[in-house]
């Protein structure tokens, strides 16, 4: 290893769009619980104010199901099933990325469609009541559940940079592009 040439090239490896992949990875991963992500942003590393955050939408249903809360908000899981319940992750105007530059804002558009004096109606009106109740808690566990996923990709996001960064890889990329060969001419 030559620490002349790896000072020279330290960053070989990042000196592109390297998180792509750890950005792909991330995606696919959060559709797996009901979240599409839009966009992703972070700043990194080490200094106040660092972290990831993502935008998009989040799939009530799925959601509920995959994080085990469709029995513990049962009026949030019907209205979402109804196709009238879901979730946008927005940023809002900050320079930073961290998890605290974004929030969930829930959003209902139901209607109750039946008649006034059946069953049906009182059913409808009876969950509207319930979910106006849990509407709260249920944006703030969303919330946290999501900020959760945006620590953890912030720490995926360090340990690749790490990585990528560290002498050894470095001289890995130096050698494998021979460029100590040129570097000797």
């Amino acid at each position: 290893m030559n620490d002349e040439l790896i000072d020279k090239h330290w960053d070989i490896n990042v000196s592109h769009e390297w998180w792509d992949c750890t950005y792909d990875e991330f995606k696919v991963e959060m559709q797996t619980k009901g979240i599409t992500v839009n966009e992703i942003n972070f700043t990194g590393f080490y200094s106040q104010g660092d972290g990831a955050s993502f935008t998009g939408q989040v799939d009530m249903i799925a959601f509920l199901k995959v994080h085990d809360l469709d029995h513990k908000y049962m009026a949030g899981a019907f209205f979402a099933e109804q196709g009238e319940l879901w979730a946008e992750i927005t940023r809002g105007s900050s320079r930073y990325s961290h998890e605290n530059s974004v929030g969930v804002n829930l959003i209902v558009d139901s209607y109750n469609n039946y008649e006034d004096s059946s069953t049906r109606y009182q059913v409808y009106e009876t969950m509207q009541e319930v979910l106006d109740v849990e509407i709260p808690d249920l944006e703030k566990e969303v919330e946290d559940i999501c900020k959760g996923y945006m620590r953890d990709l912030y720490t995926k996001l360090r340990d690749e940079y790490e990585y990528l960064t560290s002498k050894e890889v470095i001289w890995e990329t130096i050698v494998a592009n021979e460029l100590h060969e040129l570097e000797a001419v």
